[in-house]
């Protein structure tokens, strides 16, 4: 987190740039001063007074559908993978969350397609406000691996961020963040993505979650990948739910077991919310349209 002091509403640094679908990141403004009507006006968005805020998370699988092997999806035509990302879509306009955390999330690359999969699901789903966070973007020998996490979202996002963990040299996985207006409060929003190889490179990413996420003072959803069981010796989960006082609807539940999309036997797909917030409802997907089945929470202020 940067050193500059944090935004007052949504908990970043001041001035940083609001994600949306617009090809322009638009600047923040350094003091929220007169309330949230300053920031829907420069985002040119209106709010609607809502009794429950909808999350789901879904590891994308760079597109590739229930395969869980990343070579399988080499060779695969564009048109097979819009296939995959249209059923991706049908599903999300079922869920009609506010709010959508991606993981292994594509925008041009080489083995993918070469299109921007999260600016294609927004648009199929219709979502008006996305933001893709690489944490891979290689160009070499005229291949390209551009991916990360991103957002989805009915909302206005405001001073939305990337971080890449980097705790390794080959570390492709990290964060994207940004804050939403919540009928008149502020939530801040992270998709996230651990490392699957390692407990303990899951532990250094975890450590550096909280380090960037402890200082911020507004209600935190967390949300995505964790490649980590709450029950594991160390669990990377349970150690950035403990940290940052966040709460999981009840973790040692088996119906909310997420992955292999298949026959779903582990739960490594989180949503991890604040105090503050209460669920109303939280469930797994049935719906194979990845390796790993999405999650759909629905949260009210406590």
């Amino acid at each position: 987190m940067a050193s500059t002091g944090l935004h007052p509403r949504f908990g970043v640094p001041a001035g940083t740039c609001v994600g949306g679908a617009a090809p322009k990141c638009r600047r923040a403004p350094a003091v929220f001063g007169v309330g949230v009507a300053i920031f829907l006006v420069l985002t040119g968005c209106s709010r609607t007074s809502r009794e429950t805020l909808t999350i789901a998370t879904l590891n994308l699988a760079h597109g590739r559908g229930v395969s869980a092997n990343p070579i399988g999806q080499v060779g695969l035509a564009r048109e097979q993978i819009e296939g995959n990302l249209s059923a991706v879509a049908d599903v999300l306009r079922r869920e009609a969350a506010h709010v959508v955390c991606l993981q292994e999330a594509d925008t041009a690359s080489t083995w993918s397609g070469g299109f921007d999969h999260v600016a294609f699901l927004a648009d199929a789903a219709d979502y008006p406000h996305h933001y893709l966070g690489l944490h891979v973007d290689v160009r070499r020998l005229g291949v390209e691996l551009r991916y990360g996490t991103a957002l989805l979202s009915q909302l206005a996002l405001a001073d939305a961020e990337s971080h890449a963990f980097r705790v390794e040299p080959t570390d492709t996985k990290g964060c994207a963040s940004a804050g939403v207006d919540f009928s008149g409060r502020p939530v801040r929003i992270v998709s996230l993505h651990l490392d699957f190889k390692s407990a303990a490179n899951r532990r250094r990413q975890a450590r550096a979650v909280i380090e960037r996420f402890r200082a911020v003072d507004i209600p935190l959803v967390i949300a995505g990948d964790f490649n980590s069981r709450w029950e594991s010796p160390g669990s990377a989960v349970r150690m950035i739910a403990e940290a940052l006082h966040l709460r999981v609807h009840n973790p040692e539940d088996a119906a909310h077991n997420t992955y292999p999309a298949p026959a779903p036997n582990r739960r490594i797909d989180w949503i991890l919310i604040s105090n503050e917030l209460e669920v109303r409802s939280h469930r797994s997907w049935t719906d194979q349209v990845s390796d790993h089945l999405g999650v759909t929470t629905e949260l009210t202020w406590r």
